[in-house]
C-alpha cells in the first residue's frame, strides 16, 4: 500500500521539523507546497511572493532530500485546494492513499499505517472503492493539553486516491477540501475513525501551554 503525505507549509518553524521526522518513516512519499494564499498575503502573514516570513524555507531546504517534491512559493496562490492540486499533479500513478498533514500534527510511530489499514478494512467490509476518512478525535485526553477534555473533529484528512482526482469545492460538504473523481463526482463515502492510535495529537487544537503561548505571540506580533 503506497502512501503519500501532502503538506502545505507557511510560517511553521516551531513544529515542522518534529512533524516531518515522525511522518517520513511512515509514508512512501512526502510532497510539500510552501507559501500563502492571496488572503494570507493581504493579512501580511506571508511575503509579497507568498513566502514564509520565518525560517521555514531554510528548514525545507535543509530537508529537501526527504521530499519527493518541494514546491516553493513564487507568488500567493488562490486557495488551499489549488495548492494541494499542485502536489496531486506531481504524484506517481501507483500511489494508493494520500494523507493531508498539518505541520503541527504529531503522528506517533505506526499511526498513519494503522489509519490506512482501518480504512481498507472498512472499505472491504462495505464494498466501497472510494473512501476518505473523517472524525479524527485529537486528544481524549491529550497528554499535552491544557484543556484535557478538549476534543477537535477534523474533516477529510486521508483519501484513497487515483490519478485524475482533484480537490475542488462542492456545497455538499462542510469543508472546501473535497476530493472529486475524474468525472467531477464526490469521492466518498466517509469512513469514521475514532481509534486513538490512528489519529494524531494536533498541537493547534490540543493547545499545550508552551507551544500555544509561543505561537500566539507570533500571531500577535504580526497583527493577526
Amino acid at each position: 500500500m503506497k502512501i503519500a503525505a501532502l503538506m502545505l507549509v507557511l510560517g511553521e518553524e516551531l513544529m515542522f521539523q518534529d512533524c516531518l521526522d515522525l511522518i517520513v518513516p511512515q509514508v512512501d512519499l512526502v510532497l510539500v507546497c510552501e507559501g500563502g494564499t492571496v488572503c494570507a498575503e493581504r493579512a501580511k502573514l506571508c511575503g509579497p511572493n507568498g513566502e514564509s516570513l520565518d525560517s521555514t524555507r531554510a528548514i525545507l531546504e535543509a530537508n529537501k532530500e526527504k521530499f519527493f517534491h518541494l514546491e516553493l512559493a513564487t507568488k500567493p496562490r488562490h486557495s488551499k485546494f489549488a495548492m494541494y492540486n499542485v502536489l496531486l499533479d506531481k504524484l506517481p500513478s501507483d500511489v494508493d492513499y494520500i494523507v493531508l498533514i498539518d505541520s503541527d500534527e504529531m503522528w506517533s510511530e505506526g499511526s498513519l499505517r494503522k489509519l490506512v489499514a482501518l480504512m481498507e478494512e472498512a472499505g472491504a467490509r462495505r464494498g466501497e472503492a472510494k473512501l476518505w476518512y473523517w472524525n479524527g478525535t485529537y486528544g481524549e485526553p491529550c497528554s499535552l493539553a491544557t484543556e484535557p477534555d478538549y476534543v477537535h473533529r477534523h474533516y477529510q484528512r486521508a483519501y484513497k486516491w487515483k490519478p485524475g482526482w482533484r480537490f475542488g469545492f462542492t456545497e455538499a460538504m462542510r469543508s472546501p477540501l473535497t476530493l472529486l473523481d475524474e468525472k467531477g463526482f464526490l469521492v466518498g463515502p466517509a469512513i469514521q475513525v475514532d481509534d486513538k492510535e490512528a489519529t494524531p495529537d494536533h498541537f493547534a487544537h490540543c493547545k499545550p501551554k508552551e507551544y500555544n503561548n509561543t505561537k500566539q505571540k507570533m500571531y500577535k506580533d504580526r497583527g493577526w
